[in-house]
């Protein structure tokens, strides 16, 4: 047996009871829609500050600068680009830059088969400029090997600078 029940509300309790049935759901979808992580490119769902939130600019450019071993700078560049240079390519719209700079230093001069070697290397492998050169006086008397001179620490390249050689203090 089936009782039809009609029950009668008052206007204003029908709508204070309708309103707190919509907060109520509302609250829900808000609620759900913050559990749920962001995605990046979807901004639909990107977190808006609040009113008295400061809006955090976003960094838009890395640099980097490291000292590589030039007796490792195969296995140390490598890395580098395994750890930190594939977090930028993996990424369709970064745009990523490496430059090497080449230094090296020979106090007695470079021999000519050296010289041929690395311009044929250099040619090789497109190098965008290169070249040897004399050292001015000045850088000359940097790295004589004056008691009062400066000591070399050991071989260092500065993937920034691309600086390539000994490193002197």
């Amino acid at each position: 047996m089936h009782l039809e029940t009609n029950l009668l509300i008052e206007p204003d309790a029908a709508a204070n009871y309708e309103a707190e049935v919509r907060a109520a759901e509302e609250a829900k979808r808000k609620t759900d829609e913050a559990k749920q992580p962001h995605k990046p490119g979807d901004p639909s769902k990107a977190p808006v500050p609040s009113a008295g939130q400061p809006t955090k600019r976003a960094n838009k450019r890395f640099y980097g600068t490291v000292n590589l071993d030039p007796l490792l700078a195969k296995k140390q560049f490598a890395e580098i680009i395994d750890e930190v240079v594939q977090n930028f390519t993996t990424r369709p719209n970064d745009i990523v830059s490496i430059v090497v700079e080449i230094q090296a230093v020979a106090p007695a001069g470079f021999d000519d088969g050296i010289q041929r070697t690395v311009k044929e290397n250099c040619n090789a492998l497109k190098f965008r400029a290169s070249g040897f050169e004399p050292e001015s006086d000045e850088l000359d008397a940097t790295h004589s090997s004056s008691s009062n001179g400066p000591r070399s620490i050991g071989p260092v390249m500065d993937c920034s600078a691309g600086l390539v050689g000994r490193h002197f203090q």
